[in-house]
């Protein structure tokens, strides 16, 4: 007997493979440094002891999708401290980012298609013995990077920036 509800038909016909693209968020990351208000770039910085170091990052998106849950996280490099009312500001850090234990962290909801996000703080070189060295490299991470494992988020560096002074 026929089952007049039954909408299967008897010799199924291969069905055309069906895709559905999915926009992904693909975030490029820079890290410069001035001195004094100076010049910005990513190239080794001279400096001596009082001067004001600032560093910017820079955040992209160049996906096709919105970023969400970015963070960016920043440690200050040993040594050099934080300098309030550089950035036009009475603060040392723009944009909201909170400073713990040395390391400035920034929480930015949702990163458009297309936008870029741009944090910076601002360091003092404190006095040096004989030279002195200091790198300095950011981390992003957000929630929706399809290349996070399983158990965790995957970290995009940014280039890194190197200060160097000597005792005047």
């Amino acid at each position: 007997t026929e089952n007049p509800d039954d909408t299967t038909p008897a010799d199924p016909a291969e069905s055309n493979e069906v895709k559905i693209e999915q926009g992904v968020p693909k975030l490029v990351v820079l890290k410069e440094q001035g001195v004094n208000l100076g010049k910005s770039g990513t190239e080794v910085k001279e400096v001596k002891v009082g001067d004001v170091v600032i560093y910017t990052i820079y955040v992209t998106n160049e996906g096709t999708e919105a970023a969400k849950g970015v963070t960016i996280t920043d440690k200050i490099p040993t040594g050099l401290k934080l300098v309030k009312g550089i950035l036009g500001t009475k603060f040392a850090i723009s944009d909201g980012g909170v400073e713990s234990n040395g390391i400035i962290t920034w929480i930015i909801d949702e990163l458009a298609v297309g936008e870029t996000v741009k944090v910076r703080f601002a360091v003092k070189v404190p006095e040096i013995k004989g030279e002195a060295s200091w790198k300095n490299i950011a981390v992003i991470t957000y929630d929706n990077n399809v290349d996070n494992p399983e158990d965790g988020e995957s970290e995009i560096p940014t280039n890194e920036v190197i200060i160097k002074g000597k005792e005047t």
